[in-house]
């Protein structure tokens, strides 16, 4: 079968092949080569298609009736031209010519309609070309893209754009990436330029062919060049399986800007959002639908069941929790289990897992419609996220992908030095275009601005989203340099998730072997070729499992040399990482300023890793500063005098250990090897923190925390043998546990009492008792440079800060200005003197108000013992009534006595009938002690009668009441407490024991 060019050459006339001849500039004697018989044998159908583009361009530039010679054959296509050759069919056929050089007319009256709407693998000869009218020599108008892709029009544009113009006739888009000016890269390298049209279109392609180099199809439009031909097929929209075919039914897309349609889906997809969340039955659907997907590590097999509790209700008053069916109890295999939160309810969620019909009409809210649209691009899911239910039961909605007949075809040169590239649409999208989530070019580029503007190491996805989560001053930097929030700007980074990805990107092409261990590595070994001065990582190693890493900035670490004292402590916020920062500070007093001198990182906290950081933290210093630290006590010379930390053991321990070792008893006159002994003569402990530490014992009073606290003055060896007999005779375990734990550290009590201490008085003195210095650098550094970051993250960021202020050290010493002219020693001794009256007037404040509830305490415990004594008179007055009773039920009457006080009479519902005397016979009755009320009993009811049963009714000492007797029946046994005489039972025996008993009267009737 004959392809498109060779159906056409065959069509060509003899003239047209003598002019191609000429055209090609072959030696006359190969004319006989070339038979004009039979083209095909000879004819090369690239080269004749370029021939036919230019004789129909100069055709063109012509005009209609003018001779047209054979045009000479260029070496090289000219792009330089800004003409662009566009092939026209339209014009009069050209007459005959008697020269060799002109054409036949009848040449292009049989000229070929070759239809381009199929790509080049599936195109068809369509047959002969159709003319416009009757008259001769006219043909359809085609611009020929290629010899087999022909369009109606040729549009130019300089730049890529996001959302292209939906054509209304068959278009073809020529894009010079040169004039867009702008160079996209992706991994550092330059990006073609169909990939770079690709990721800027919000629409997803996918399918067909990416093109080949191999293949190249010769571009008229583009002065004949190769070119790499691309098809991609538009991949559609994903939509949930129940989506509502009215919001785009019939959809053919006339505009990309036109966004209405899918604001209204999304709109639809905001109140379903609201209906998942209004109910109880949305919660627990949602629920269920997240547990049933679980799997149990335990077993592929095992399954995610809904069990009843075998200790009864949690804390939320739920019976049921979700499980794995081969959790038989505790085992060594780890299996799923979570709580059903207080929310969700059980009836509804059982029978969501048994697959039954949900109880009541409430499941009606969700059989409308789904309004979920996304793009195909949405990563793994593969379910809708709305509720659904059908007929009273849970269904989940799959999402199914909508086609799209639309395509694209892109000519790209394969030559790279030629920035453009021919971009042809076909076919109508049937689904509306996306919001712009994508991440373009211009939104990367201003990223990138912001990540300069706050640096790399402090670029974070909540600093970058300027709109929401920056301070003031971040924010308006923000808006300076783009004009607006970043988010603003450019609405795809309005995820706060796509920004921590596009950041992460940036450090990672920055940080090519990460940002954690491996990443300081690589930085390590490119700082291995600087001088010392420059460098800021002094050490690195991994032994074993312990990895240790010191830096130091050498202008800062020269001031160790000049101070008395270094401040060391721990600080947690500024990294995330496996590895914990340790700080060495000190007082700058030449500018009256703070410094961090050094970092270290390590991952352990023995003894043994305190040692090698010790180690190396003294090695770091020299080799910054090409002199040892000079250490008083222990060299001889030098200044230092005390070094300061918490009560961490291990880190005391290891600096012992290497004290120990740098001891020389000839130049320090030290004659000790004990490394705990040794610690005496410069460590010191943060006396803030064994403050703190006391609050542990609070349970025994202020006034024990606050002998406790002396210890620090005590002076005289008496004070201490009495501290000591205090703390170890104490009643409270925890005071003697706490006591016991100081003393296992021969070093911990000397480094608080300067007393105990082996460090000189002008030593103790003139250095700090405390590691505040240390403590107020934390949320310095952490300001500048940033939380939560990775490892190399922080050690870039510390290292710029550190140069920052060894910088300002410099413009101080050179500028002959201190950047705080406040904050010299007497300045700093004035506040301190200042906070400490104000603590004093706080505590003194503190102690009133103790004193004052101290003294109404007081006063209720007196008004408790006048209630109590209350109480005891009227339990006298109460057994005088009781004797009157007894003695009242001696008396034989056929009428009840009702004794009466003041001329009032009793009230109605104390006058109980009694039996009559004939008929009964008193038992004498048991004399039992009267039982004391509890120490406990509120004052609030001085009236209330101990003594008595439920029956009793108490009095106060004006009134007398009728003796409250039940009626008994002879030998029952429901006597009242006691022994409920002959016909009673030991109901009294299992009183509570802060209920007097009550003693049963134990009538017989006769």
């Amino acid at each position: 079968m004959l392809s498109n060019t060779q159906e056409l050459i065959l069509a060509s006339s003899h003239d047209l092949l003598a002019a191609y001849i000429l055209y090609l500039d072959v030696p006359e004697c190969l004319d006989l080569e070339m038979p004009l018989d039979n083209p095909l044998k000879w004819v090369d159908e690239e080269t004749f298609g370029g021939f036919l583009n230019l004789v129909w361009n100069q055709e063109q530039a012509a005009g209609p009736n003018v001779p047209i010679l054979p045009p000479a054959r260029p070496a090289t296509p000219n792009m330089s031209n800004t003409s662009h050759p566009i092939i026209d069919l339209c014009s009069p056929a050209i007459p005959d010519a008697s020269d060799n050089h002109a054409f036949a007319a009848a040449s292009f009256a049989q000229a070929i309609d070759i239809s381009s709407d199929e790509s080049d693998d599936d195109s068809a000869v369509k047959g002969k070309g159709k003319k416009v009218d009757d008259k001769p020599g006219y043909i359809n108008a085609k611009i020929y893209v290629t010899l087999k892709e022909d369009v109606e029009e040729v549009i130019h544009l300089n730049r890529v754009p996001q959302r292209w113009p939906v054509p209304t006739k068959s278009t073809a888009y020529v894009i010079d990436i040169d004039l867009d000016g702008r160079k996209p890269t992706k991994g550092g390298i330059a990006m073609k330029p169909d990939a770079f049209i690709k990721s800027e279109d919000p629409d997803s392609w996918g399918g067909g062919t990416n093109g080949s180099d191999s293949d190249p199809r010769n571009v008229l439009i583009l002065d004949n060049l190769p070119c790499r031909r691309s098809q991609h097929n538009c991949q559609g929209a994903d939509i949930c399986e129940y989506f509502d075919s009215d919001l785009i039914q019939n959809y053919e897309r006339t505009s990309n800007d036109d966004l209405s349609t899918v604001r209204n889906i999304f709109h639809h997809h905001l109140t379903a959002n609201e209906r998942d969340a209004a109910t109880i039955l949305g919660q627990t659907a949602s629920f269920f639908r997240i547990t049933r997907a679980k799997s149990c590590p335990c077993s592929k097999d095992a399954l995610i069941v809904l069990k009843i509790r075998a200790n009864g209700p949690d804390l939320n008053g739920k019976r049921m929790h979700i499980g794995c069916s081969r959790d038989k109890g505790p085992s060594a295999v780890a299996h799923y289990h979570t709580l059903i939160p207080k929310e969700i309810d059980e009836n509804i969620l059982s029978e969501l897992w048994h697959d039954e019909v949900v109880s009541g009409d409430e499941w009606r809210d969700y059989t409308e419609p789904c309004a979920t649209l996304l793009h195909p691009r949405h990563g793994r899911q593969k379910k809708c996220k709305h509720i659904h239910f059908h007929e009273g039961r849970l269904v989940i909605g799959d999402l199914v992908n909508r086609r799209c007949p639309a395509s694209r075809v892109m000519y790209t040169p394969i030559d790279p030095t030629f920035k453009k590239c021919v971009v042809i649409f076909r076919g109508k999208h049937n689904h509306p275009p996306f919001p712009n989530e994508k991440v373009t070019f211009d939104a990367l580029e201003d990223l990138r601005k912001c990540v300069d503007l706050f640096g790399e190491c402090g670029a974070t996805g909540g600093k970058m989203d300027a709109n929401h989560n920056l301070s003031d001053n971040e924010a308006s930097s923000t808006i300076a340099a783009l004009g607006q929030p970043l988010n603003v700007k450019h609405v795809s980074l309005r995820s706060n998730r796509k920004i921590q990805t596009e950041v992460r990107k940036l450090k990672q092409n920055n940080s090519p072997v990460g940002v954690q261990w491996e990443g300081v590595v690589h930085s390590y070994q490119q700082e291995l070729g600087l001088p010392a001065s420059e460098r800021y990582i002094r050490h690195l190693s991994m032994d074993g499992a312990r990895k240790l890493l010191v830096t130091a900035n050498a202008d800062l670490a020269r001031l160790v040399h000049q101070v008395k004292f270094i401040c060391c402590d721990y600080t947690f916020k500024r990294l995330r990482s496996d590895l914990n920062e340790w700080e060495v500070t000190l007082m700058n007093e030449r500018t009256h300023e703070r410094v961090t001198i050094s970092r270290i990182y390590c991952n352990q906290a023995t003894t043994e890793a305190f040692k090698r950081v010790w180690e190396e933290f003294f090695a770091a210093i020299e080799n910054a500063t090409g002199q040892k630290l000079l250490m008083l006590p222990f060299h001889g010379e030098g200044k230092l005098r005390a070094i300061i930390c918490d009560a961490e053991p291990a880190q005391a321990k290891g600096l012992g250990l290497v004290l120990a070792r740098l001891n020389d008893p000839q130049i320090s006159g030290i004659n000790e090897t004990d490394p705990d002994i040794l610690l005496t003569y410069i460590f010191k402990v943060c006396v803030q923190h064994y403050d703190r530490g006391l609050l542990k014992l609070a349970a025994g009073g202020r006034s024990l925390v606050d002998y406790l606290k002396t210890f620090r003055s005590l002076e005289h060896p008496g004070d201490f043998q009495a501290f000591a007999k205090f703390c170890h005779e104490s009643p409270l375990v925890a005071v003697r546990d706490w006591y016991n734990n100081k003393t296992m550290y021969p070093w911990y009590l000397p480094a608080l009492n300067r007393n105990l201490s082996r460090m000189t008085a002008e030593a103790w003195m003139s250095t700090p008792d405390s590691t505040n210095l240390v403590e107020s650098a934390h949320p310095a550094a952490n300001q500048a440079t940033g939380t939560g970051l990775g490892l190399l993250d922080a050690i870039k960021s510390a290292r710029k800060y550190d140069f920052e202020v060894a910088a300002s050290i410099a413009a101080a010493e050179q500028s002959m200005i201190l950047r705080n002219t406040l904050n010299d020693t007497a300045s700093r001794l004035s506040r301190r003197v200042g906070r400490a009256a104000t603590r004093a007037n706080k505590d003194e404040a503190r102690r009133e108000i103790i004193n004052r509830i101290e003294e109404t305490n007081k006063a209720l415990e007196e008004s408790t013992q006048i209630s109590r004594a209350e109480v005891e008179k009227r339990k006298e007055i109460q057994e005088k009534q009781k004797g009157l009773r007894t003695l009242y039920k001696s008396i034989p009457s056929s009428q009840p006595i009702v004794p009466r006080s003041s001329q009032r009479s009793v009230r109605p519902h104390l006058q109980i009938p009694v039996p009559h005397a004939q008929n009964r016979t008193p038992i004498p009755q048991p004399t039992y002690p009267a039982p004391h009320p509890p120490s406990f009993w509120p004052s609030a009811y001085p009236f209330t009668d101990f003594h008595h049963h439920a029956y009793t009714v108490a009095a106060n000492s004006s009134e007398d009441v009728v003796p409250n007797v039940p009626e008994f029946v002879q030998g029952s046994s429901r006597g009242i407490g006691g022994n409920g005489g002959n016909g009673g039972d030991a109901a009294g025996a299992g009183v509570n024991p802060y209920t007097p008993p009550n003693y049963g009267h134990g009538y017989h009737y006769n």
